[in-house]
């Protein structure tokens, strides 16, 4: 149903809940290429389910923390080895503590375990550079395969890899002989093909080997051109040569590609630092990271750009390259899609590739540096602290920069600030001040219902209204306006960091305050 991304992580998190038992409708499933069944079907599973639904989130989560886990382990590892074993413990710092690793890495999305399992496989890879054996090949492909089966932003290896081994050999390694080369280049197309092997095994193989020229395409890369905005579904192979070429991929895998991209095409509204617009902006990602990382991790970053100007700090050139190009290619890729901009999480596959280079601050201790040693441990420490003054609210952090997690919706809004993760604060502060009455709710998650938290609240009304209101921030600063009269005032509470709550008076609502 929900094919814009491939399956892995969802059918993991889905094993406890079936052993569980789970009640569903599935009476309202249409097979459609312009509808998104997912989103009808799980109000429909939370209904049924009631507040037995948390509990099944809750379990459905526990199997996604092993994917944290190992990216932090990928991390320590790998750092280690380039530069040592103070550089492995900093770069594991790097990603327990980073805001946005806590805030996402026990979530059903593909963004931590895609990051984890996309590190594991450039791991996995660099092993077969350097020792080129049809074992390491065989396991570089498994792990490829599972990167693709999580997060299709991976697709972009299949290029990716080639040419990085391509550089790899021939511009380091230019005087040897070709044979080697001949063997590696077939130990390459094992790994690619195994890689497609385990992708089909995620999807059953249903609709591999489908013809090319029987797909139907949403968006204009695969489609082709489309006169104005709205779907158009288009056979653009259908009357080509290349009609009757089998797609050794899942139909499904190849439809969530193209779905997700025409998503991406379409202009849709997006919102940074208290500007709408219809489209993105080239450097949305590179900002909403740089208001939500710790300023002690910057810092850091800035400091191991500065120490790669000494040979005393840097790995093997070639050694930092095979990192340094994922993260710059992942950063360009992901920040090329700008119909529209709202979710961090999208480059978070990008992080691990940061944290060990970052870590190379770390020899300062080896070196004896101690002047470099103290900053660093300083900037860590600064870090470390920032992202746990918000916790447990991950999710709402925003640096010093910009003003710390209440300000942030002065940045950045959507799954950056409230993805609906307070809803049970706000039922405990409801229960703890019963003379909050009356009480109106503007909330912004969609597909829950806030009866499922035993939240039964009139709507926040669109003028000045007596009596108590709690808002998401999301709400709040709507392109649409309803609750702009609201950020005149200040909150007299919160309910974690995404819901702010209002009281007026009668008095309130006759200022001219509010003219």
């Amino acid at each position: 149903m929900f094919n814009v991304n491939p399956p892995l992580v969802r059918m993991i998190a889905t094993l406890p809940v079936l052993a569980l038992g789970y009640q569903a409708d599935w009476s309202s499933y249409v097979n459609d290429i312009y509808d998104r069944p997912e989103r009808l079907l799980s109000r429909e599973v939370l209904r049924l389910n009631g507040t037995r639904s948390y509990w099944l989130l809750t379990v459905a989560r526990w199997t996604c923390l092993p994917f944290t886990l190992l990216g932090m382990w990928i991390c320590w590892r790998w750092a280690g080895e380039l530069y040592g074993d103070h550089a492995a413990v900093l770069a594991a710092i790097l990603w327990c503590f980073s805001p946005n690793i806590l805030g996402h890495g026990h979530l059903m999305t593909p963004d931590i375990p895609g990051a984890s399992i996309g590190i594991a496989a450039f791991y996995v890879f660099r092993h077969w550079l350097i020792n080129p054996t049809w074992q390491w090949a065989f396991v570089s492909g498994i792990v490829f395969g599972q990167a693709q089966a999580t997060k299709s932003s991976w697709v972009i290896l299949f290029a990716m890899w080639p040419l990085l081994w391509l550089f790899w050999r021939i511009c380091c390694r230019c005087g040897e002989n070709s044979q080697p080369l001949l063997r590696e280049l077939k130990q390459m197309a094992v790994i690619l093909a195994v890689g497609v092997w385990s992708i089909n095994m995620w999807y059953g193989f249903a609709g591999t080997f489908t013809a090319l020229g029987e797909y139907r395409f949403l968006s204009t890369t695969l489609g082709g051109f489309r006169d104005g905005l709205g779907p158009a579904v288009r056979y653009r192979f259908e009357n080509t040569y290349l009609a009757h070429i089998p797609v050794p991929f899942p139909s499904d895998y190849v439809q969530g590609i193209d779905r997700q991209k025409y998503h991406f095409e379409l202009p849709d509204w997006s919102y940074l630092r208290g500007e709408w617009r219809d489209r993105g902006w080239w450097h949305y990602y590179v900002y909403a990271a740089f208001v939500k990382e710790p300023l002690g991790y910057w810092v850091l970053g800035a400091m191991a750009v500065a120490l790669g100007a000494f040979s005393a700090y840097r790995a093997r050139w070639r050694d930092e390259l095979l990192l340094l190009i994922p993260l710059i290619l992942l950063v360009v890729f992901i920040s090329s899609q700008r119909g529209f901009n709202r979710h961090l999480r999208y480059i978070l596959p990008a992080y691990p590739f940061a944290f060990i280079l970052i870590s190379r601050v770390a020899r300062s201790i080896s070196r004896r540096n101690w002047g470099v040693s103290a900053a660093m441990a300083a900037c860590t420490a600064w870090g470390v602290v920032s992202s746990l003054l918000v916790y447990p609210h991950p999710l709402s952090y925003f640096n010093e920069f910009a003003g710390g997690a209440l300000n942030g919706r002065y940045h950045l809004l959507s799954s950056n600030t409230d993805w609906g993760q307070d809803l049970l604060y706000l039922k405990s502060w409801i229960d703890a001040h019963p003379e909050a009455s009356p009480l109106y709710l503007a909330w912004d998650a969609p597909h829950v219902d806030p009866e499922l938290a035993g939240i039964e609240l009139p709507r926040v009304p669109q003028s000045p209204t007596p009596g108590w209101h709690a808002i998401s921030v999301n709400q709040l600063h709507a392109n649409y306006g309803d609750y702009e009269y609201f950020l005149k005032r200040t909150p007299v509470a919160t309910a974690g960091y995404s819901i702010l709550i209002y009281q007026l008076s009668e008095d309130d609502c006759d200022s001219e305050l509010w003219q």
